[in-house]
């Protein structure tokens, strides 16, 4: 009796110590967290299958970045940046490079090679025109070349925000403004459609950008305003989803919204489409291999299906991933064998009038597997 004891308590142990192995490696599926956590950063996949994270903050913005390579399960360090920068973009362009733009670091650009050095290279991208901060966007060209559009910016000493737009060429490493919009434009998104024009989704109107005439052209206004941190997603049919959005609130909580809009490029028409299941701000969208869509935000998700126009809820992540009321400070990465990864986040305390208090950034690290969910 004694014996048989002492071997449950023992097996008990092991199980608790598993699970806090699993628990402390930040996800229920056992993927290792972050270096260093971090809110408000960026990813994007590299052409060798690895996973790069850049910048961000946590308590304060942050110069480094890692990546995370599939073969090992295991994080690394990808060297850091001249500069700290939250709320900037990051782009891949067509030689594997990865262009940084803007956020937090004003009109500054940097460069990452992932080819060069131990740990990769960064360096100078040069300065554009005019500050790009948080709040505007990157698009990839067809012809290789990255176009930057709106955010806040700074005019003689004075905070705007901008309808001018640039553009980068790789093969010069030379910044040249482009038309600008028809309309100042900041927190709002751009998508490549198929035939090369660019989409670019405000709060409640949207522009096409020519990339051969560099011209941007109004094409409509939606029923009901996004406002902001909403997400504007490809679609593998060529139509754009536009989902959520809201407003940051008074006193903290924001006002959600669930209404969804489609964009036909075939037609040029905007159409209302079926509601999501749960009002979201700050949340991520990610076209899975199926061609469904993943919509998450800090703590909960579901699924768009285009064919059926209809949602489906996949249920709460298994850690929460910032907070609401910061909007979105996490990341979702589609992966080569079809897995999501969900990174970081923020975890901020508010004073009473709303305003960020304390911050710290997250390591955490969750995968959606759409064959058997989290």
């Amino acid at each position: 009796m004694a014996r048989y004891k002492a071997a449950r308590s023992f097996i008990l142990m092991l199980g608790v110590l598993s699970m806090a192995f699993v628990m402390g490696c930040g996800g229920g599926d056992g993927i290792a967290s972050m270096v260093e956590g971090r809110g408000e950063h960026a990813a994007t996949l590299l052409n060798d299958g690895r996973l790069l994270v850049v910048g961000g903050r946590g308590s304060s913005a942050l110069t480094s970045a890692e990546v995370y390579d599939p073969a090992t399960g295991e994080w690394s360090s990808a060297g850091a940046m001249t500069e700290a920068r939250y709320g900037h973009t990051l782009t891949k362009l067509d030689d594997g490079r990865v262009l940084v733009v803007g956020g937090s670091a004003g009109s500054t650009a940097e460069m990452y090679d992932p080819t060069k050095g131990t740990l990769g290279t960064w360096s100078s991208a040069g300065s554009m025109t005019y500050e790009h901060g948080i709040g505007h966007t990157a698009t990839l060209l067809d012809d290789g070349k990255v176009l930057i559009t709106g955010g806040p910016t700074l005019i003689e000493g004075t905070k705007r925000i901008a309808a001018f737009a640039e553009l980068y060429d790789p093969s010069t490493g030379k910044w040249s403004l482009t038309g600008d919009m028809t309309e100042q434009r900041e927190n709002h998104q751009a998508v490549l459609l198929n035939d090369g024009m660019v989409l670019v989704v405000g709060a409640t109107s949207s522009d096409l950008y020519d990339p051969t005439t560099g011209i941007f052209t109004k094409v409509g206004d939606f029923a009901k305003s996004h406002d902001e941190q909403f997400t504007a997603t490809l679609l593998n049919d060529g139509r754009v989803l536009v989902a959520g959005g809201g407003t940051r609130g008074r006193f903290i909580a924001p006002n959600t919204l669930g209404h969804v809009d489609i964009y036909d490029p075939s037609t040029g028409e905007w159409s209302s489409a079926a509601d999501m299941t749960t009002k979201r701000w700050g949340h991520t969208a990610t076209v899975l291999k199926d061609g469904n869509v993943l919509v998450m935000n800090y703590k909960s998700a579901e699924l768009y299906n285009p064919d059926t126009n209809a949602w489906t809820v996949v249920g709460n992540l298994p850690q929460e991933h910032g907070d609401a009321p910061g909007g979105k400070s996490h990341t979702a990465t589609l992966m080569e064998d079809g897995t999501v990864f969900i990174v970081g986040g923020g975890d901020v305390n508010y004073t009473v009038s709303g305003q960020a208090d304390t911050r710290k950034g997250m390591k955490q690290v969750d995968v959606y597997d759409p064959a058997v969910g989290w």
